[in-house]
């Protein structure tokens, strides 16, 4: 029983390794991007896009052009065979 014990420590203690090295390549990788765009001229910084506000105008449904289209004939049904021959069922 003892060495399942020593085994799940051992992992345990492996995975808070790997975790802490991935955070602190994640935290090098995040200061080194920002102290790297310091040094850039302001146009050629990243900067966060801010997307604008979508109005969607509701009274073109009830304009006059929309109301002259006619509307679509309906498809009829398929008549013949579905699908097509096997060529290896020779």
């Amino acid at each position: 029983m003892a060495i399942v014990f020593k085994q799940q420590i051992r992992r345990q203690r492996n995975l808070i390794l790997i975790l802490a090295a991935v955070a602190l390549i994640g935290g090098f990788v995040f200061w080194w991007n920002s102290n790297l765009q310091q040094g850039l001229p302001e146009d050629q910084q990243l900067t966060a896009v801010r997307f604008r506000k979508i109005e969607i105008d509701f009274e073109v449904l009830d304009s006059s052009l929309l109301n002259t289209l006619n509307p679509m004939q309906k498809i009829p049904q398929f008549e013949g065979d579905i699908g097509k021959e096997n060529p290896f069922s020779e």
